[in-house]
């Protein structure tokens, strides 16, 4: 994709204008090594892949997403489709380092703090947010961990993991949340598309909060 100064909408729509060209490089590709890759099944007609709890079939050579029978939106048919294009097959790290860490990673940064922990500091509190990641963990098969002062990790695709961590403020200092990345997640999306994921990550908290 080409990189851009992000925000969440700008986000997707250029995952939306990204789907024909990743559409194009994927069904040349051979659909059963991409599954094995990526986590998924291949069945010789679909590629089957959880994403953000819930099972996606996708048509070969169409390379169009289904949940349930209906056609994906738009934002998980790039989600799913960017995933299965990269997917290396690398296993998952269980090191979480933040988008600073990722490639291009800099780039994004500053913007992407502002809109997914700062904006979680800014519309919780500390019960509100424990409350709303238990209730989201709960829907995708997360799980809450050790780091900080509150951990859970979100397993939004088989090997894209993202996780959330909350560390009180001091006297003086305001609370701080950071949206991380298992460390493999670069084998399996690019930066700019992990950035968009975590800004989705970050909405379904706050719906969870309120």
């Amino acid at each position: 994709m080409k990189r851009f100064e992000l925000d969440p909408k700008a986000g997707e729509r250029l995952l939306a204008q990204s789907l024909g060209p990743i559409r194009e490089e994927l069904a040349k590709m051979d659909p059963a090594l991409r599954a094995r890759a990526a986590g998924g099944n291949w069945d010789g007609e679909n590629i089957t892949l959880t994403c953000w709890g819930k099972d996606y079939s996708i048509s070969y050579p169409e390379l169009v997403a289904y949940c349930n029978g209906q056609e994906a939106p738009t934002f998980f048919q790039a989600i799913l489709l960017h995933y299965l294009q990269k997917a290396t097959g690398a296993p998952l790290t269980g090191r979480w380092v933040s988008l600073r860490e990722l490639p291009d990673g800099l780039f994004y940064v500053q913007a992407f703090q502002s809109y997914t922990g700062n904006r979680l500091v800014r519309n919780t509190d500390l019960a509100g947010l424990e409350k709303a990641c238990r209730a989201v963990a709960a829907l995708v098969g997360g799980s809450r961990g050790e780091l900080g002062d509150l951990f859970y990790s979100f397993p939004v695709l088989p090997r894209v993991v993202l996780g959330l961590v909350y560390w009180q403020g001091a006297e003086g200092f305001p609370p701080r949340i950071s949206i991380l990345f298992d460390a493999a997640s670069p084998e399996y999306l690019p930066t700019d598309v992990l950035a968009i994921v975590g800004s989705f990550v970050t909405g379904q908290l706050l719906r969870a909060a309120r």
